[in-house]
């Protein structure tokens, strides 16, 4: 009975230390495919695609984006203009990707084995971040999430962002520089949200400033978006200026590009004798159909 006893022991310490061991290399490296195409324009143009997919009894997780191609180890001009096997490395603060597989046509595809970086993952530690899954791990080397942009968005009054939220912001240009600049002209300090808003829909510091001139006043983040997805441009404000409407509304404008009027519109009614139609007026003709 003792000797059962102790070998039950021993068998479940050893599953126990077994266990272990795979978590902790599971939290150290992964493995996973990838694919690839050098953008049109080949290597010369110098970006490249890149998805890689990994999956496992729970997940499957896929990350696609394009980087320059400088920003590998072994990514040339040569993989581009004939077939062949190939690797190459991807190599940041948080870890190194290793790409092996065949290149056909400029497009490619393979394996890839990610490697984590002890020293990095102690330092975000040190940030506020523990406890990063190899994911998060992938994640971050993948979109180049590095010790210093975390250090600058404290700085910037951006703390504890979540992770997630720091891939995001990577995954869309919301430089620290960016994020200064933008900042320094609106109303009030910027969400995470409202930052990725902006980026994805193109409000820039060249375009809020442009927009303040040309409209007398200052927006929240919501209004420059608006402007952004419904062509407000600083070229359609001052198309409408010249034809008379020299204070336009946000709302109007917004209205104007919904339904379509044009200063082309415009320029044809003022033509025919209808020179005094106020700009809700105008949208009012395009709602009923009338030309």
């Amino acid at each position: 009975m003792l000797m059962r006893k102790l070998t039950t022991f021993v068998t479940a310490a050893i599953l126990v230390a077994a266990a272990l061991t795979a978590h902790g290399w599971a939290q150290e490296s992964l493995k996973g495919e990838w694919q690839g195409r050098f953008e049109s324009g080949g290597a010369e143009r110098g970006t490249f695609y890149l998805e890689v997919r990994t999956s496992d009894w729970r997940h499957n997780h896929s990350w696609g984006d394009t980087h320059k191609a400088d920003e590998f180890s072994g990514l040339d001009a040569n993989l581009a203009a004939k077939d062949g096997p190939a690797h190459f490395e991807l190599r940041r603060e948080a870890g190194t990707l290793a790409f092996d597989g065949n290149f056909r046509g400029g497009k490619g595809s393979g394996a890839f084995h990610f490697t984590s970086n002890a020293e990095f993952v102690r330092a975000m530690k040190g940030l506020g971040y523990s406890g990063l899954s190899i994911e998060q791990l992938l994640a971050f080397a993948t979109q180049d999430v590095s010790t210093q942009f975390v250090k600058d968005l404290n700085d910037l009054g951006y703390r504890n962002v979540p992770a997630d939220d720091l891939v995001a912001l990577r995954i869309h240009g919301a430089t620290p520089e960016f994020i200064r600049a933008i900042g320094a002209l609106l109303p009030s300090k910027p969400s995470l949200d409202e930052l990725v808003a902006m980026r994805i829909h193109g409000v820039s510091p060249e375009f809020v400033t442009e927009m303040k001139s040309l409209l007398g006043r200052n927006f929240d983040v919501d209004q420059y978006v608006a402007f952004r997805i419904h062509g407000v441009s600083p070229e359609f404000i001052e198309k409408i200026k010249t034809l008379g409407y020299s204070h336009p509304e946000p709302d109007q404008l917004i209205a104007m590009r919904i339904h379509g009027v044009t200063p082309e519109f415009i320029s044809g009614l003022k033509s025919r004798g209808m020179k005094d139609l106020t700009i809700d007026q105008l949208v009012s003709l395009r709602i009923h159909g009338i030309d």
